[in-house]
């Protein structure tokens, strides 16, 4: 009796363990852009592909540098160390009385807290 149910047991794993495992290949891929068009011949003049040109870097200041960047930045500081979050605009800041108002950009205009967090982080505004 114990000799047939080994058996039957060892019947059970060996079949479990001879299934196949079902291999995914991965999405067929487009044909890349260069294999796509045929190539120009070298005397012709490339392609215009409109929005691609390359601008200018932006003269002047960053739209969101600050005119006080010391201040401001301490300022924005301050808020996480007292909240535990970095606010979410300037209205956050002034409630909580740290700033008094809006700070002014180097532009003199008002600043905008979006492009001041990106100067902040050191990224270009977009």
């Amino acid at each position: 009796m114990l000799m047939k149910l080994l058996l039957v047991l060892l019947i059970c794993v060996v079949s479990l363990g001879c299934r196949k495992k079902k291999v995914e290949s991965p999405p067929p891929q487009p044909p890349a852009a260069a294999e796509a068009r045929p190539a120009a011949a070298p005397s012709s003049p490339a392609p215009a592909v409109s929005g691609t040109t390359p601008q200018a870097a932006p003269t002047g200041p960053h739209p969101g540098e600050p005119a006080n960047p010391k201040e401001v930045k301490a300022a924005y500081h301050q808020y996480f160390t007292k909240i535990g979050s970095f606010p979410n605009g300037w209205p956050d800041m002034i409630r909580q009385k740290i700033i008094p108002a809006v700070p002014p950009g180097k532009n003199g205009q008002p600043l905008d807290f979006v492009q001041f967090t990106l100067w902040e982080a050191g990224r270009p505004p977009k």
